[in-house]
């Protein structure tokens, strides 16, 4: 059934093909498309049953399932033949490939067990016998590369890429299933290279002569795809394939044999490389012309190698196996000389890397590491001179320098501090090698550019050596001083090493020193100080001394040679060097208080000092300077204070005030001097006065909340010169602002040190009998303040009658009951003649008060405990300044005065009749005089409080009446009718003059104040 149904299938294609022939007689019997004339499409129905043939024996019948394989061979080849389509190819590439299957089917089992175990026992795959089909099927693969061939001959370049494609599908399903077993892996892997070449070499590798095919050999290559990758791939497959035949015959060889098979290898593609590029470079050679591909491919894929085997030794160091990855940087090395231009470049800078890497192999200071530096040493060399170029000459120096290092520790001949001399030895090597290249180093030549780029290879690695061993020695030099478990001891080795560094630099420097040399030989020096120190007993003055002498030796030496020979270069260092010794000075002493501990920081002011004039923009040092002159000072007198017994916080505080009274004295009095020495300005020098005057008024005042023993004098002297000192600030200062500020901070200070100062006799006599008298004569005090001319003696005399004004206020308000009332009224008339020297009512309101708490006093002396006599005065004061203050004068304020005349009236008229309930005369003499006074002076204020007050004192005297008189009611009664008849009988008959009347009160009253 299968077999027809593939017949049927068959003949349908066959003669739907005559008909197309019959149909276009004249056409080529080649087409690019199928015969879609016919609206059934009988190649798609043929392909159809052929198909539906294949499925119904392909289960069952595998001869008659091969048989219609056959026929779909014919089939789909005859339309390929015709239409060439990448279906048709599929289909028959698919057709053959399980056609292979079919006819393994066909053989009898017992054959094909026979078969798999002859084929498993001589591959070793009886685990994995399904492994032979990445073998067995090469064939097949052959022929669809040879098909693939095929199409590219007859130009069908689209088919024969599809090809390419399944057959390099094909090719890695088969590789991937051989890989399971070693044998079939490298025969699969030898098959494919060997394909993989063939089908290369055609696109990547062609002859110089010229022959007819090579122009379609040529054609071929352009229409082809890039030849790169199928030589990049050719390439990788051919090495897998030694390799799997290298583990195949000698199998489960160690990390370090595989390291140096594939550096052999490495050296084979390098080798290629070079000869090949060499080759196809020549244009007059007979040889074959290669792809580029061809020779870069061996050059990454030897760097591919040398990498694995680095890793493969990386993992498992076994000496002396790691020196064989030396083979990688001399091979790089050998393929800078044979190459030219960028490929030399690469290579001997790779070659420069691989040394670097090598040494990692060999880190145990062994034999095999001098001979991997030893070796190193040489091929870098060989590099250089190739590259040119300074960093290769600096790893040379460096593989040299190594290898010289390692032959001193394998020799045994140095111990301890016997590595700091070699150290110094090596460091004067260098430097003389330095100065020898340098000689070669004039000119153009390949030679003269060698000598330049070792002579700053010496000098670079000379450079790092001696920061090395200066700082192993810093640390040494620490190490001595520091309190540690290791205890170190002077050592003459340190001291002759330093000594040797010093004459190193002399010697490299002596024609020109350079600030780095400089900045080197300060560093000896100051090693040179603690080791040398060391030797004798250990104290911090020594150390600390001696770099403070000569930081400020430096410093002076420093300004002599400014001053003779000015050399730009050199002047940071100068400027910089004694500050660091200075800094050093105060580092070694940080955690010392002794007697001399000021005077290292005064040393170290005066360095910062002498560095900071030197010009302008070093001023900010002069300022860190003149602060370390202030903190000198302060070490040195708290130092004498702790060591005095007895005195309390207090006096200390005084004293510490004191001496920064005295340094803000200096500051003002030696301010021309101070300014022309250190380079500031009068304003500058001020500013550093002013701190200090408020650093002294700080102590002082904090003092006064000390206690304080036997400094109260030495306060009181203080206090006055930084009084004064305030005073004199505010005389002729050219900004007036600041000139009263500083009258007023005088002031503050007189007051805030006050303790001081009543303790003085005169005070203490002015507080014991004259106390009562003490604000007359404050107020006396005050006016001849305020009369004095300020002005014409260099003062403003604004903030002094500002002052003469606050003074009486104050020692009223300190103890206002303790004076007596004549001497309160001088203060009340001082304040009275204030207001009339500066027309300014206001200081009246002073004077008011006082005069009220002078009546408030004797009305409490006199028993008199009314409170009318109180409110009364309270009142009065209050219309006084209704009616005197400017403010309340102006017409816009017209409903705030009344209101407030309304208060004092209320005041006035309204506590008598609250307090004196059975007595309404007082409160009615006061409410007619309030009548009074508003009908006078035409006030409405008065008038209204009045008349109520007098209207409710009336009412409330008849309501006391009549419950202390029942029958007086009657007559009260029988008065008011009348009164009330009279007024009802009046209102009718001049009803119209009345109105007029108060129509004409009202107006009148608008009208008043």
């Amino acid at each position: 059934m299968g077999l027809a149904l593939a017949i049927s299938g068959t003949l349908l294609g066959w003669l739907d093909w005559q008909q197309f022939q019959k149909s276009s007689p004249d056409a080529s019997n080649r087409s690019e498309q199928p015969n879609s004339g016919s609206w059934v499409n009988w190649q798609v129905v043929g392909g159809g049953l052929l198909g539906l043939g294949w499925l119904v024996c392909v289960e069952d019948i595998p001869l008659q399932a091969i048989a219609v394989s056959g026929l779909g061979a014919w089939f789909f080849a005859n339309r390929l033949w015709r239409f060439w389509q990448k279906f048709d190819w599929l289909m028959l590439f698919a057709i053959g490939l399980q056609s292979c299957w079919l006819m393994w089917r066909v053989i009898p089992v017992a054959m094909q067990t026979q078969i798999v175990g002859f084929l498993t026992q001589i591959t070793n795959s009886e685990p994995t016998p399904w492994a032979l089909w990445g073998v067995v099927l090469l064939p097949y693969l052959v022929l669809t590369v040879s098909a693939t061939q095929s199409f590219y001959r007859q130009k069908k370049f689209q088919l024969a890429s599809f090809g390419e494609t399944l057959a390099f599908c094909l090719g890695t399903v088969l590789t991937v299933i051989s890989l399971v077993n070693p044998c079939l892996r490298s025969i699969n892997l030898l098959t494919s290279t060997l394909l993989l070449g063939w089908v290369t070499r055609k696109y990547a590798v062609t002859r110089n002569e010229s022959r007819p095919k090579s122009r379609v050999a040529r054609v071929d290559r352009a229409q082809s795809p890039g030849p790169a990758n199928l030589v990049y791939l050719t390439h990788t497959i051919g090495l897998c394939a030694i390799c799997s035949g290298i583990d195949l015959f000698f199998p489960n060889q160690p990390a370090p044999i595989w390291s140096a098979i594939l550096l052999g290898l490495m050296v084979a593609e390098w080798s290629i490389f070079v000869k090949v590029k060499y080759r196809n470079s020549r244009n007059n050679s007979r040889s074959l012309s290669w792809h580029p591909s061809c020779w870069e491919s061996a050059w990454y894929l030897g760097l591919v190698l040398a990498g694995l085997s680095y890793f493969l030794l990386y993992g498992n160091v076994q000496l002396p196996w790691d020196l064989v990855w030396l083979a990688a940087p001399l091979a790089l090395t050998a393929v800078g000389k044979y190459s030219e231009g960028n490929h030399r470049q690469l290579a001997c800078t790779l070659s420069s890397i691989a040394l670097i890497l090598a040494q990692f192999l060999t880190s145990d200071f062994s034999l095999y590491q001098l001979v991997s530096f030893g070796l190193a040493a040489l091929v870098m060399s060989i590099n250089t001179y190739y590259l040119v170029e300074q960093p290769a000459a600096g790893i040379t120096v460096g593989f040299g320098f190594g290898f010289a290092t390692l032959v001193l520790l394998k020799l045994g001949f140095l111990s301890n501090w016997d590595w700091a001399i070699a150290g110094t030895i090596a460091l004067v090597c260098l430097w003389v090698l330095r100065d020898i290249a340098s000689r070669y180093a004039g000119g153009e030549s390949k030679s003269a550019q060698l000598a330049k780029i070792y002579d700053r290879a010496f000098d670079g690695w000379a450079i790092l050596l001696a920061g090395l061993l200066l700082t192993i020695i810093t640390t040494y030099s620490f190490g001595l001083r520091a309190v540690t478990d290791l205890n170190w001891q002077p050592s003459v080795q340190v001291l002759a090493a330093i000594l040797g560094i010093v004459a190193a630099i002399v010697y490299r420097s002596y024609r020109q020193f350079s600030p780095p040399a400089i900045y080197a030989l300060a560093w000896c020096v100051e090693l040179l100080l603690v080791v040398g120190l060391s030797f004798f007993p250990r104290t911090e003055i020594n150390l600390v001394i001696a770099n403070i002498a000569l930081g400020l030796s430096l410093q002076l030496l420093g300004d002599l040679w400014r001053m003779r020979q000015p050399d730009r270069a050199l002047l940071p260092s100068l400027h910089i060097i004694p500050l660091l010794y200075g800094l050093l000075g105060l580092i070694w002493r940080s955690q010392t208080f002794a007697s001399w501990t000021g005077l290292t920081s005064l040393g170290a002011a005066l360095i910062a000092i002498g560095i900071g004039r030197r010009q302008p923009e070093f001023k900010p040092l002069v300022y860190l300077g003149l602060t370390g002159v202030s903190v000198a000072a302060f070490e040195s007198l708290l130092y004498q204070m702790l060591q005095t017994s007895g005195g309390a916080l207090g006096d200390g505080l005084i004293v510490m005030a004191t001496l920064f009274t005295s340094l803000t004295y200096i500051y003002r009095i030696l301010s021309p001097w101070l300014s022309n020495y250190l380079g500031l300005t009068n304003a500058e020098l001020k500013i550093f006065a002013h701190l200090h005057w408020v650093l002294s008024s700080w102590l002082l005042v904090s003092a006064a909340t000390s206690a304080i023993e036997f400094s109260l004098n030495l306060g009181l002297i203080t206090g006055g010169l930084l009084v004064q000192y305030a005073l004199l600030q505010g005389r002729n200062n050219p900004d007036r602002l600041w000139g009263e500020i500083w009258i007023y901070l005088g002031w503050v200070e007189a007051f805030a040190i006050r303790i001081y100062w009543i303790n003085t006799p005169l005070v203490k006599y002015i507080s014991g009998p004259l106390g009562p008298w003490k604000v007359a004569i404050g107020s006396l005090f005050a006016y001849f303040i305020y009369i004095l001319p300020w002005a014409s003696w260099g003062w403003s005399k604004t903030p002094w009658k500002i002052i003469a004004g606050v003074i009486p206020v104050v020692l009223i308000v300190e103890s206002p009951a303790k004076f007596y009332p004549v001497s309160l009224l001088v203060a009340a008339a001082f304040y009275i003649f204030l207001a009339w020297e500066q027309r300014q009512v206001r200081f009246t309101y002073i004077s008011v008060a006082i005069i009220d708490w002078i009546l408030l006093r004797w009305f409490s002396d006199l028993g008199l405990s009314q409170p009318e006599w109180y409110f009364t005065t309270l009142g009065l004061s209050l219309l006084y300044i209704m009616q005197f203050d400017p403010m309340l004068k102006l017409p816009e304020q017209k409903p705030l005065r009344h209101n407030l005349r309304m208060l004092a009236t209320g005041l006035i008229c309204g506590v008598p009749l609250l307090t004196q309930e059975y007595n309404g005369l007082v409160a009615g003499a006061f409410s007619l005089a309030a009548i009074a006074a508003g009908l006078a002076l035409q006030v409405r204020a008065f008038l209204f409080v009045g008349t109520g007050v007098f209207v409710t004192n009336v009412f409330y005297q008849l309501v006391v009446l009549i419950f202390d008189y029942p029958l007086i009611k009657w007559a009260i009664g029988l008065a008011f009718g009348v009164v009330f008849i009279w007024i009802a009988a009046t209102f009718e008959t001049r009803r119209d003059r009345i109105a007029a009347f108060v129509q004409h009160w009202v107006v009148q009253l608008q009208s008043w104040d």
